[in-house]
C-alpha cells in the first residue's frame, strides 16, 4: 500500500477510498521468494515420489519466483503418516501449515482437522488416528491442500492385478463427472464428453468392458422414489436417501438418531455391479467404479472390487504412456464384441453443479413426494432436525454435488488464469 512502511497482508487489510495498491514489484517478489524458501526448508522436496506431481501449487510458485529450494537447508519435519482409513492418507512431511484443510473441514461442519502443538513443533492433523475421528471421507481437504500432504488411498494396484489376470473379466463403470472433467488433466479447455476417448484408452489398457453409470442413474432414482413411497404410505416422513457414501457415514456415525430414517437400498455402484454379474454369470468379474468420490473407497460396497477417483484413473492412463488425449471413440466396437450387453447405452450427459439447497416434487406409486436436496454437510444437522417437513431428504456430502467431489481433477496450477479463477 503506497505510503505504508511495510507490505500489508491482503486478506486482513481494509480497502479505503483512493488507496493505491501495488501487487507486483521487485521488492514484493523478493519477499515472496524468501517466504517460499523458508517453506521449502521445512518441506520434503522429493517431487518425483510425490502423489501431487504436476498439480503441486508450491512447486509451481517456486518455479514462478525462481526459488532456491535449498537456500535455508533441507527440511527436517518429523514423519507423521496416517493411513488408518481406507480412503485418505496424510503425509505430514509434505505439509506447509497453510491450514486450508482446516478451513475446508470446518465449512463441512465437521472440524476434525486442527493445528497441534506450538512453535517449531506445530503440525496440522487430527490429533488422534483419522479412523478415530468423525471424518466421513468427503475429501474436501484433499482438494484444498496445495501440496501432497493429503491424498486418497491408491487402489490402482488391485485394478492392474485384475487386468493382468487373463481369467478375470474387468468391468469399469465411469461416472458422468469423470467423463466430462478428466480432460482438464490433459490440458483441454472447457469440459466436453470424453467418454469415447476413455473407452478407447481403457480397452487398449486391457479392460474388457466399459460402462457409463450415468445411464443407470434414472433407474436408480426410480428405485429410491418407489422405496420412499412404500414407507410414506405406512405413515413415515423425513426419509433419507443415501446415494452418497460420505453422507451415509455422516448419518450413521455423527447423527445416529436419524439412522432409522435411511432407506434400505444399495449404493448405485453396488446395484450396477450386481446387474453386471447377473448378465455375465459364467465369468469371474472384477468390477471397478470410477467417480469423483473418495468416500466410496471406505463404504464396503458389496460387489465393488475397487473404487477409483478420477485422479487415479488419470494416473493409470499416464502410466501407459498416453502423452496426449487424442484416442478415438471405439465404443460401437465394444458393444459389438460384447453380445451379453448390460443394457445401458453410452450417452453420458454433462453433470451440473448442484445448488446447496433445492426443493422438488416427484410422484411414485400414486404418492406425492416432496423432496429436499442438500449438497454439502455445513447445514446438514439443521436440515435433519426438520426433516419431517418433507417426505424425502437427499444428502450429498460435497458442496456442489459429485461434480465437486474430493476425487475430482484439480485446476492446472501452473496457469495463472486458472489460479485466479480458483481463488475467486
Amino acid at each position: 500500500v503506497a505510503g505504508e512502511p511495510r507490505p500489508a497482508p491482503p486478506r486482513s487489510t481494509t480497502v479505503s477510498e483512493e488507496m493505491e495498491i501495488i501487487t507486483d514489484s521487485e521488492h514484493l517478489r523478493a519477499l515472496r521468494r524468501k517466504n517460499l524458501e523458508l517453506i521449502c526448508s521445512d518441506h520434503r522436496m522429493e517431487c518425483s515420489e510425490c502423489s501431487r506431481d504436476a498439480g503441486c501449487e508450491l512447486r509451481e510458485l517456486c518455479r514462478e519466483y525462481e526459488v532456491d529450494e535449498r537456500a535455508f537447508g533441507i527440511g527436517e519435519r518429523a514423519a507423521m503418516t496416517d493411513e488408518s482409513t481406507p480412503y485418505l492418507v496424510r503425509d505430514n512431511t509434505k505439509c506447509i501449515l497453510c491450514r486450508r484443510c482446516i478451513a475446508a473441514c470446518a465449512r463441512q461442519g465437521l472440524g476434525v482437522i486442527f493445528a497441534n502443538r506450538r512453535a517449531k513443533e506445530t503440525n496440522v492433523g487430527f490429533g488422534v488416528k483419522l479412523s478415530e475421528t468423525g471424518c466421513v471421507g468427503c475429501g474436501q481437504c484433499i482438494m484444498a491442500c496445495p501440496t501432497g500432504a493429503l491424498r486418497e488411498k491408491d487402489d490402482t494396484k488391485a485394478v492392474w492385478k485384475a487386468i493382468y489376470d487373463k481369467d478375470r473379466t474387468v468391468v469399469v463403470s465411469l461416472a458422468p463427472e469423470t467423463c466430462f472433467s478428466i480432460g482438464r488433466m490433459f490440458g483441454e479447455a472447457g469440459e466436453r464428453n470424453n467418454l469415447g476417448k476413455l473407452c478407447s484408452i481403457l480397452r487398449r489398457i486391457g479392460v474388457d468392458m466399459v460402462l457409463d453409470s450415468g445411464t443407470f442413474a434414472p433407474e436408480y432414482e426410480r428405485t429410491v422414489l418407489a422405496g420412499a413411497a412404500v414407507r410414506v404410505k405406512n405413515g413415515e416422513r423425513g426419509l433419507l436417501s443415501h446415494a452418497c457414501p460420505a453422507a451415509r457415514r455422516f448419518i450413521e456415525t455423527l447423527v445416529p438418531e436419524h439412522k432409522s430414517a435411511l432407506l434400505e437400498l444399495p449404493f448405485p455402484a453396488e446395484a450396477l455391479a450386481e446387474r453386471v454379474r447377473e448378465k455375465l454369470p459364467d465369468r469371474e468379474v472384477f468390477f471397478a467404479s470410477v467417480s469423483n468420490c473418495t468416500a466410496a473407497k471406505g463404504s464396503a460396497q458389496t460387489g465393488v472390487d475397487a473404487a477409483l477417483t478420477t485422479r487415479e484413473l488419470f494416473e493409470m492412463i499416464e502410466r501407459c504412456c498416453v502423452s496426449s488425449f487424442t484416442a478415438h471413440s471405439v465404443w460401437k466396437t465394444i458393444v459389438d464384441e460384447e453380445p451379453d450387453d448390460i443394457g445401458f447405452g453410452m450417452e453420458s450427459r454433462a453433470p451440473e453443479s448442484e445448488a446447496e439447497f433445492a426443493e422438488t416434487t416427484a410422484e411414485s406409486g400414486g404418492v406425492r413426494l416432496r423432496t429436499v436436496r442438500l449438497a454439502g454437510l455445513g447445514r446438514a444437522r439443521e436440515i435433519l432436525r426438520h426433516r419431517e417437513n418433507w417426505e424425502l431428504v437427499s444428502l450429498s456430502a460435497c458442496t456442489g454435488g459429485c461434480v465437486c467431489g474430493g476425487g475430482a481433477p484439480r485446476l492446472l496450477q501452473g496457469k495463472k488464469e486458472n489460479r485466479k479463477e480458483e481463488e475467486s
